[in-house]
């Protein structure tokens, strides 16, 4: 992110902060994206070589170049309990992991750097502790850079949400225990709303980021272990039009 950028990003989401405060119209979100557990602004280009799973294709498209926007979305594995304000409980093969990483990017607290701490102690492994430090500071960063105290929650009327659009992932290594370690990449957008529940008219849209995740103890953890840092895989950009998106496992993601 070029720091022009994201200037004009804190600079329109100090304005929505002004207006929950004080009641005033909505004027657009622009978000300093969370980078503590692993973010960026623009997709990789090195295609990877498989996908953990194919996108079912639409029957109304037969005979059509096959896209993403032309494919069904894909229902994820739904979470079996919540905790720490986070979805928990997935299923142990990739999709799990990708399920879990869409609700944490969906439901982390990233401008409650309280909350924040307890979710990232909820889902980060043993093995990776300096992530939920380093994730708390970010929040408590991003805060500042827009104008409010290092610490604390949400102004009063003010609702962000983020809404993953498109994922890809596939098993990178398998851990000490013998469990998988996941990599899933997320396209997302995200909203913001004020005291009017007026709707965003500047909101952060198409934003790219990536967790690894991995199997213990029951459940998906975030890991950054440098053995699978190295091991990251690099997907083409993400494309709702595009036939080489889908060929490479690009999966638009269904809300209920």
């Amino acid at each position: 992110m070029d720091s022009h950028s994201s200037a004009s990003r804190r600079a329109r989401l100090r304005l929505i902060i002004a207006a929950a405060v004080t009641g005033a119209a909505v004027v657009g979100i622009g978000v300093a994206v969370l980078s503590g557990v692993g973010s960026s602004d623009e997709a990789p280009s090195p295609p990877p070589s498989a996908a953990p799973s194919e996108p079912e294709s639409d029957d109304s498209d037969e005979g059509s170049e096959m896209t993403p926007g032309r494919a069904r979305q894909v229902q994820l594995p739904q979470p079996e309990r919540q905790e720490a304000g986070l979805s928990r409980g997935f299923t142990d093969d990739a999709m799990g992991a990708t399920s879990a990483a869409v609700h944490f990017q969906e439901e982390f607290a990233w401008l409650d750097d309280a909350q924040a701490r307890r979710q990232m102690e909820s889902i980060t492994s043993p093995s990776s502790p300096e992530t939920v430090t380093t994730a708390v500071s970010e929040v408590r960063r991003s805060r500042e850079e827009i104008g409010l105290d290092p610490s604390g929650g949400l102004p009063a009327g003010l609702t962000v949400t983020t809404r993953v659009e498109a994922v890809i992932g596939r098993q990178i290594a398998t851990n000490a225990d013998d469990g998988p370690v996941v990599h899933v990449w997320l396209v997302y957008d995200r909203y913001a709303t004020g005291p009017d529940a007026q709707p965003d008219q500047a909101p952060l849209v198409g934003q790219l980021t990536d967790f690894i995740l991995s199997w213990e103890d029951g459940d998906w953890l975030l890991t950054e272990e440098q053995q699978y840092l190295d091991q990251r895989f690099h997907p083409v950009a993400y494309d709702a039009d595009s036939p080489q998106a889908y060929e490479a496992g690009w999966m638009r993601v269904a809300h209920e």
